[in-house]
C-alpha cells in the first residue's frame, strides 16, 4: 500500500524543495528534473536545500556502486560518520553493505530516489523496514578535489 506524501510543513526553503520532488519517477540515468537516480537527487538536494556541493562520482554504473564509493572515500576523509542530522547522506543497504543512498531533509525522514516508487520521503522506522544496513555520513569538500572514479 503506497501512503499518499503530506506536504512539509511551511515556510521552509527546503519544505518547497521536497515538496517539488515528491512523486517525480526513479530513472537509473536520471538527473533531474524529471526523473532521479537516488545519487543525483542526493547531490540537488544538498546543493540547493543544503548548500553544499556533492562530488559526481563519473565512474558510478549502478546506485550500489555510488554507495560503494561513497564508502571508499572514507579513508581519504572526505566522508565524515555522523549521526541522523539534516542533510546526512544515508547510506543504506538490504545486507552488511550500503546499495543505495538518500538525504535526511527533516528530523528522522529520508528523501531517496527507489526505482518502485519514485521519489519519496520515508521514515526512519519505514527504512528500517527496507533496509537493514543505515549508516549517516557528512561530506567534508575540502578533504577531496570533487570528482571521483
Amino acid at each position: 500500500m503506497v501512503v499518499p506524501h503530506r506536504p512539509f510543513p511551511r515556510p521552509s526553503p527546503i519544505a518547497d524543495l521536497v515538496n517539488g520532488l515528491v512523486g517525480l519517477p526513479y530513472s537509473r540515468d536520471g538527473r533531474g528534473p524529471a526523473a532521479w537516480n537516488c545519487w543525483h537527487l542526493c547531490r540537488h538536494v544538498s546543493a540547493a536545500g543544503f548548500g553544499l556541493e556533492l562530488p559526481e562520482y563519473a565512474a558510478a554504473e549502478s546506485d550500489a556502486e555510488t554507495a560503494r564509493l561513497i564508502l571508499g572515500a572514507r579513508a581519504s576523509g572526505a566522508w565524515i560518520p555522523i549521526g541522523i542530522q539534516l542533510g546526512a547522506i544515508a547510506a543504506l543497504g538490504r545486507g552488511r553493505f550500503p546499495a543505495h543512498v538518500g538525504i535526511v531533509v527533516l528530523p528522522g525522514r529520508v528523501l531517496h530516489a527507489v526505482e518502485a516508487r519514485g521519489v519519496v520521503v520515508d521514515s526512519l522506522a519505514r527504512l528500517a523496514l527496507e533496509w537493514r544496513h543505515r549508516e549517516f555520513w557528512r561530506y567534508e569538500p575540502l578533504a577531496t578535489s570533487g570528482e571521483i572514479g
